[in-house]
C-alpha cells in the first residue's frame, strides 16, 4: 500500500524576480509524492505576472508595496498557507525533489 500524499506550504519570501526565483519555485513544483501549495511573498517588489510559474495552480502570490522584510513576509505567507505543515525556501536556493517527502515524512 503507498502512503498518500502529504500537503506542504512552502513561504518564498522575495526582493526581486529572477532566473533564481524562477528555478526555486519550479524545484518545489517538482517535489514527489507531496501536494505543495507555494506562497510566493514579493517583499516591495512588483509581481511579474508574466512568468509562467504565475499561472499554476499551485501558486499564490502576495505582494507588499513597500519593502516590510523577512518576519513580514514570513506572517503574510502564513496567513494564506493552505496546509498545517510549513516550509520556508529562499528565492535563490533549490529542493531536492524528494525534500517535502522526507520532512513531512519525518514531521
Amino acid at each position: 500500500m503507498s502512503e498518500p500524499e502529504r500537503g506542504v506550504s512552502v513561504i518564498i519570501p522575495t526582493v526581486r524576480i529572477d532566473h533564481w526565483l524562477d528555478e526555486a519555485i519550479q524545484s518545489i513544483l517538482d517535489n514527489v509524492k507531496v501536494d505543495v501549495d507555494i506562497v510566493v511573498v514579493h517583499d516591495g517588489v512588483r509581481p511579474d505576472l508574466g512568468r509562467a510559474w504565475t499561472k499554476d495552480p499551485h501558486v499564490q502570490i502576495v505582494h507588499h508595496e513597500e519593502r516590510l522584510g523577512p518576519s513580514a513576509g514570513m506572517e503574510s505567507g502564513l496567513a494564506r498557507a493552505r496546509f498545517d505543515l510549513i516550509a520556508r525556501l529562499d528565492a535563490d536556493d533549490i529542493s531536492s525533489s524528494t525534500r517535502l517527502q522526507e520532512q513531512s515524512t519525518y514531521l
